[in-house]
């Protein structure tokens, strides 16, 4: 007799605090080895960033994670940035958990704070080659 089972998930969606670094920095890191085209960092400027910077860089952002027991699975980023424009940006889901809506769950989540602060305009940049990105984009209302 074959025995086969279905892996449980339990995703939650929070926003990282100072505290929380450690899962900004794995998240970072893993999102980093999978996808480093997408990102302006290395694994090894990833690692050598302090705890000190990294709380920083939460202080000073919103930064959500959604988390399946306890393990952050997906994230972005949503930050005013030099200019003052409202960004996001760090938008990435580990690939064993893509096709399941949590990059939007993440996002729209982003956009209800944005109107709760009144935020009118986010830049939002992607590779036009990452089709799946670009669409989801697209279907919440960003325009190229």
């Amino acid at each position: 007799m074959k025995e086969s089972f279905e892996e449980k998930t339990e995703y939650k969606l929070c926003k990282l605090q100072p505290d929380d670094w450690e899962k900004l920095r794995n998240i970072r890191l893993s999102a980093v080895k999978e996808s480093p085209q997408a990102f302006g960092d290395t694994v090894e400027e990833t690692n050598s960033r302090s705890e000190e910077v990294e709380r920083a860089w939460i202080a000073n952002a919103h930064i959500y994670v959604i988390e399946d027991r306890g393990v952050p699975v997906s994230a972005a980023t949503f930050r005013q940035d030099t200019d003052g424009v409202w960004e996001i940006n760090a938008v990435w889901t580990d690939p064993v958990h893509r096709q399941k809506g949590l990059s939007r769950k993440i996002l729209e989540q982003i956009l209800v704070d944005a109107k709760k602060m009144n935020i009118n305009l986010l830049r939002l940049d992607v590779n036009p080659v990452q089709v799946a990105a670009v669409n989801l984009y697209e279907s919440l209302g960003f325009k190229r």
